[in-house]
């Protein structure tokens, strides 16, 4: 969880009434829950589209959104949401806060928070904090000790209540949604050191498939984006992968799926058994972990011309890639017009979703 930096001495005080300690303190509770949505730093604009696309929050909706260190936040009333209509891919949660205010958590709002812990059978309290006015152990201290004068003792271990604080703002929230929820999603899909699930979902989105799509994966690796692709479209799709080993675990993993084409290759130079590709999507290597001898650009020059030898005109490209100056150049060469759909940080790497595009034929 993110720690907020210590307060200067000035702010202890401050700190007192914050946590309700003094009488005249008071928070005021709409009596309408709010919802969270929470997504993965640099998504939230992606997120949005996707939830109205989804039909889970009005098309007017207008959400105040929040910083944390490790997540980007969507905050909206309830009469806008449709937590019911489906499942968000893009967003890593969603959370329903039926507790929450300004400055001061009151008496009031302590008792109905020990009531939701006491109807939901929860047993823990998960905290985020951004900002300097709480400190995070400090409160998360104190909001257990005055959940523990109302009878509720917290555990190591079960269910969880969310503590959201930005600034002087907070929210205690119960998990509506979280991201393996998505169908589709398993095991594979969350595996160390694959890409999240929710940056392959806001690629796939970003792409704005259609029935008439043809997508070539040609670095699979675990086969995370053809997952989001075959959760999001019914278009067919050719994965291929330099690592016979990969190659094999996704053979294991999609068995079953007709119109997914997997087999060995090497992106730069792999034979498609189509000509009529639209789509190219892929975690492109960023040169960190696997380096290409010639460099990024040359590498992604090679991917690209081989896309367009298999592509027909209304072509596009979706990658992402921490090296976007060597996108840049491969895109350049190749005569495509290149794009930033968002900048995120993938396992604390930066990293931006990029769209290339070339005019139909």
């Amino acid at each position: 969880m993110p720690t907020a930096n210590p307060r200067p001495r000035p702010r202890q005080r401050r700190e007192a009434r914050v946590q309700g300690s003094s009488p005249g303190a008071r928070a005021k509770t709409p009596q309408r829950p709010l919802y969270l949505f929470l997504t993965e730093p640099g998504l939230s604009r992606l997120a949005l589209l996707e939830l109205r696309h989804r039909r889970l929050v009005t098309r007017k909706a207008r959400p105040l959104r929040l910083n944390l260190r490790n997540y980007d936040v969507l905050v909206l009333p309830s009469d806008v949401v449709s937590a019911d209509a489906g499942v968000s891919r893009l967003c890593t949660n969603v959370l329903r806060a039926s507790v929450f205010g300004r400055s001061a958590v009151t008496p009031k709002q302590l008792d109905n928070l020990a009531a939701l812990f006491r109807r939901g059978r929860y047993r823990r309290l998960v905290s985020s904090l951004a900002g300097d006015h709480f400190n995070r152990l400090d409160s998360a201290r104190w909001v257990r000790q005055q959940l523990l004068a109302r009878g509720v003792a917290l555990a190591e271990g079960g269910r969880a209540i969310w503590m959201i604080v930005v600034d002087e703002t907070f929210y205690f929230c119960e998990e509506v949604q979280n991201y393996h929820d998505a169908p589709g999603r398993d095991r594979a899909s969350s595996r160390s050191g694959a890409l999240p699930p929710t940056i392959g979902a806001a690629m796939v989105f970003a792409a704005q498939l259609s029935a008439n799509d043809v997508v070539w994966e040609p670095t699979a690796g675990s086969g995370g984006l053809v997952s989001e692709v075959l959760g999001q479209s019914d278009v067919p799709i050719l994965a291929t992968d330099i690592d016979s080993d990969a190659v094999a675990a996704l053979q294991r993993r999609f068995s079953g799926f007709d119109r997914l084409w997997i087999a060995s290759g090497d992106a730069a130079s792999a034979m498609l058994p189509r000509l009529d590709l639209t789509l190219t999507i892929a975690n492109l290597p960023f040169g960190k972990r696997y380096a290409s001898p010639g460099g990024n650009a040359a590498l992604y020059l090679a991917i690209l011309r081989n896309s367009l030898r298999h592509a027909r005109g209304r072509w596009r490209g979706v990658f992402l890639t921490s090296d976007g100056e060597a996108l840049s150049e491969a895109s350049r060469q190749a005569g495509l017009a290149a794009s930033i759909v968002a900048e995120i940080k993938v396992r604390g790497l930066s990293a931006a979703i990029w769209r290339l595009d070339r005019a139909s034929d």
